[in-house]
C-alpha cells in the first residue's frame, strides 16, 4: 500500500503519468513514451538544465521551466508542445547554431534537433554576430576538441565530475565566453590543454558530447560504423559491455553499453581506446607450423585436424590425464567455461588451469576456508548500496578503473571511504581514513580491528548465531590483538585503527581486497581476517 500511496500522478500532453518521488517531469514523460527534445540531459548525469530546450508549461504556473528540474507534483497539468515552446526552441536552436562557423558541420543531437525544430537557415550571418574561435585540440592521442563546435552545456564537464570523478575538466568565463577548461586552466583547443591536464581518456567527454565538438580521431580517420556487435572486454575482470562498432568488416569504433550491467555505459582508456591491436598489422592472422628451424602457413582446417589427431593419439597411447591446458584471464567466463568442458567432456581428464589461479589462489582459499565458497558475495552494483567502502590491498581506479570510478561516485555522495594500503594511491588521497600499514602486516591490523569490535559490542550478534560457526576461535584469536600491539607491527597508530573498526562495525560496510593482501606468504591468511570482519558484523551479500 505504501508503494501505491506514494504514486505521484499528473497529465503531460493530455496523457495520465505516474511518476515516483524525486523524479522530474522529464523523467515521468520518458516513462511514459513522451519525448522532449534536450541538449544537456542525460540519464548518466544529475539534471542541470542548461541548454533550456526541454522547457514546458504547467497550469497555474508562469514561465516555461526546464523539466529536466522540474520536480513532478501530484495533480499536475503540463505541456510539452505548444506554438509558444515550439517558437522558444527554434530560437534556442538558431542560436546554438549560430555560434558554428560558418559553412561548419557539426553532427549528432543538435544537428537532429535543428532538422526537427526546422532551422535550416541561420539569420545572424551579417558578420556582426561573434561565433566562436576555430582552435582544434589534438593532444589528446585518442580524440580531439573543436572549439568552434562546443554550445557550452557542460556535458563534458558533469561526466568528468559525476562519472569518471577525475575532474580534469570545469566551465570558465560567463555568457558567450563560458566554454570548458583543461590542464592548468588552458582553455581547451588551446596550447594542448587536453595533454597538461589530469585526463585519464576514459572518454565519458567524448560519448557526452551532443555536437560534435569532442570527436573520435579513429572515426575522423576511418569512417563512423555501419554496424554494431555486442561484445564484453577481456582487458581485467569487470567485464564492462561494448558495442563494437564496425566498418568494412574492422572495428572503428567501441562505445560502452549503457545496460552494461558492470560498467552502465562508462569505460576505461584500455577497453574505450585500446582495440587497436585487434586489425595490428604484425599480428598472427594464419596458423602457423613449425617446419625445421622456422614457421609454415597453414590453414585453419589443417591446423584444427592436427591438433584434434594427436590429441585423439596422445589419449589413445597414453590415457586423457596426460594432457594438461592452461586458459587465459583475459578470456570471458564463457570462453574459459568452454574450454573446461572441452578438456573434462571431450578429453575426459581434470587437468585444465588458468592464469589466474596463481595470483588469486590465496583469496580462494582464504574464502573457501571461512565462507565455503570462493567468489565475492556482492555484485559491482552494491557499491552503490554501501553506507562505507573498506578498500585493502587494491588501486582499483589503475588495475580495475571502471570499478574504481564507482567507488569515487560513491564517495562524492557522501559514503565514507577506508583505505588499508602502504601506498598513497588515487583512492587513498581521497580516503576519509588512510591506514598506512607496513606491507605484509594487514592480519595483524585486521585482527586488531576485531578486537576492537568486540569490546565496544559492535558485533551483529543475530548474525552471528544464525549464520555462523566458530566464534569462539576468532574470540579467541582477536582477545590479544589490541591496537596498541598491532601499532608495533604495523607502523599504524592505535587511534586510526580504533576509529577505523568503529567506522566499519557501525555501518553497512562494503570490502574491496586486492593483490596487496594475497601476494604476500600469509595472503590467505588476510583474506581469512578479512572474512572474519565481514561475518562478525553481518556484512555478508
Amino acid at each position: 500500500m505504501d508503494g501505491i500511496a506514494q504514486t505521484i500522478h499528473l497529465t503531460i500532453n493530455g496523457r495520465p503519468v505516474s511518476a515516483s518521488p524525486g523524479e522530474t517531469i522529464y523523467q515521468a514523460a520518458k516513462k511514459a513514451g513522451i519525448s522532449i527534445p534536450s541538449l544537456c540531459v542525460s540519464h548518466h548525469l544529475a539534471p542541470f538544465g542548461s541548454c533550456r530546450l526541454c522547457i514546458c508549461e504547467i497550469d497555474g504556473q508562469s514561465g516555461t521551466p526546464a523539466s529536466c528540474t522540474t520536480p513532478a507534483g501530484s495533480d499536475m497539468v503540463v505541456r510539452t508542445e505548444s506554438d509558444r515552446l515550439r517558437r522558444h526552441r527554434h530560437n534556442i536552436v538558431e542560436l546554438y547554431m549560430s555560434e558554428l562557423p560558418e559553412g561548419s558541420e557539426t553532427s549528432g543531437p543538435l544537428r537532429e534537433l535543428a532538422l526537427a525544430c526546422g532551422v535550416h537557415r541561420v539569420r545572424y550571418s551579417d558578420g556582426s554576430h561573434q561565433r566562436r574561435a576555430a582552435v582544434r585540440d589534438d593532444s589528446n592521442p585518442f580524440f580531439t576538441f573543436d572549439n568552434a563546435a562546443c554550445i557550452s552545456c557542460a556535458r563534458c564537464v558533469r561526466a568528468c565530475d559525476e562519472i569518471q570523478g577525475t575532474h580534469a575538466l570545469t566551465m570558465f568565463g560567463r555568457g558567450f565566453a563560458a566554454r570548458p577548461v583543461a590542464g592548468g586552466g588552458l582553455l581547451i583547443g588551446e596550447t594542448a590543454a587536453f595533454a597538461t591536464s589530469n585526463c585519464v581518456s576514459c572518454g565519458a567527454c567524448v560519448k557526452e558530447c551532443p555536437t560534435g565538438a569532442l570527436v573520435e580521431k579513429a572515426i575522423v580517420k576511418q569512417g563512423v560504423p555501419t554496424s554494431m556487435v555486442r561484445t564484453t572486454c577481456a582487458y581485467c575482470g569487470v567485464g564492462c559491455a561494448f558495442d563494437a562498432g564496425v566498418r568494412d568488416g574492422r572495428v572503428v569504433q567501441m562505445i560502452p553499453a549503457d545496460d552494461g550491467p558492470s560498467n552502465q555505459g562508462h569505460a576505461c582508456m584500455k577497453g574505450r581506446f585500446g582495440w587497436t591491436y585487434h586489425d595490428a598489422p604484425d599480428r598472427l592472422r594464419v596458423p602457423l607450423l613449425r617446419r625445421g628451424n622456422g614457421w609454415q602457413e597453414i590453414s585453419w582446417e589443417s591446423a584444427l585436424d592436427l591438433i584434434a589427431r594427436e590429441f585423439t593419439r596422445i589419449k589413445n597411447s597414453h590415457g586423457p590425464d596426460v594432457l594438461a591446458t592452461i586458459s587465459s584471464s583475459r578470456g570471458t567466463n564463457e570462453e574459459n567455461y568452454l574450454f573446461g568442458k572441452f578438456m573434462r567432456c571431450v578429453m575426459g581428464t581434470n587437468h585444465i588451469d588458468n592464469c589466474a589461479r596463481v595470483c588469486h589462489s590465496a583469496t580462494v582459499t582464504g574464502m573457501m576456508e571461512t565462507l565455503g565458497a570462493s567468489a565475492a558475495t556482492n555484485s559491482i552494483q552494491d557499491l552503490e548500496l554501501a553506507h562505507l567502502i573498506m578498500v585493502v590491498g587494491a588501486n582499483p581506479t589503475e588495475s580495475h578503473p571502471v570499478v574504481g570510478a564507482r567507488i569515487k561516485q560513491a564517495h562524492r555522495r557522501g559514503v565514507p571511504l577506508i583505505v588499508i594500503d602502504p601506498r598513497r594511491t588515487e583512492l587513498a588521497r581521497l580516503a576519509d581514513l588512510h591506514l598506512q600499514l607496513r606491507p605484509g602486516s594487514n592480519v595483524a591490523l585486521l585482527n586488531a580491528m576485531g578486537h576492537v569490535l568486540v569490546k565496544e559490542r559492535l558485533l551483529d550478534q543475530g548474525f552471528i548465531a544464525t549464520r555462523t560457526e566458530g566464534i569462539d576461535d576468532w574470540l579467541n584469536t582477536v582477545s590479544d590483538c589490541t591496537p596498541e600491539a598491532a601499532e608495533t607491527i604495523t607502523g599504524v597508530p592505535a587511534h586510526l585503527i580504533y576509529r577505523a573498526a568503529r567506522l566499519y562495525g557501525s555501518s553497512r560496510s562494503l570490502c574491496v581486497h586486492g593483490l596487496g593482501v594475497t601476494e604476500h606468504r600469509w595472503g590467505s591468511h588476510g583474506v581469512i581476517a578479512l572474512c572474519n570482519l565481514a561475518l562478525a558484523t553481518g556484512n555478508i551479500g
